[in-house]
């Protein structure tokens, strides 16, 4: 999980990767929880701020191909269209 541009967390699951870290709000520090479990026909993600569910602004998928491990800059995300893998 990167926050802020900065590693956090890494997984390792193939099925399932659940991360949390501190989130610091406006009015404290709260948990910030990423689900991403995989599914038959693509990836399922959650992300949940105090519990809170928190809605994407948009659904993207990567363009680029990079080593294992490895993360996408952010020219290599296009929005993710009606057939793609991401399971919304």
């Amino acid at each position: 999980m990167i926050v802020n541009d900065e590693v956090v967390q890494r997984g390792s699951s193939f099925i399932r990767q659940d991360f949390s870290a501190p989130w610091l709000t406006m009015v404290g520090e709260e948990e910030l929880r990423i689900v991403m479990t995989s599914r038959l026909a693509g990836i399922h993600c959650e992300a949940r701020l105090a519990g809170d569910r928190i809605e994407p602004f948009a659904y993207k998928i990567a363009t680029w191909k990079g080593d294992r491990s490895s993360w996408p800059p952010e020219d290599g995300w296009m929005l993710a269209g009606e057939r793609s893998w991401i399971v919304r």
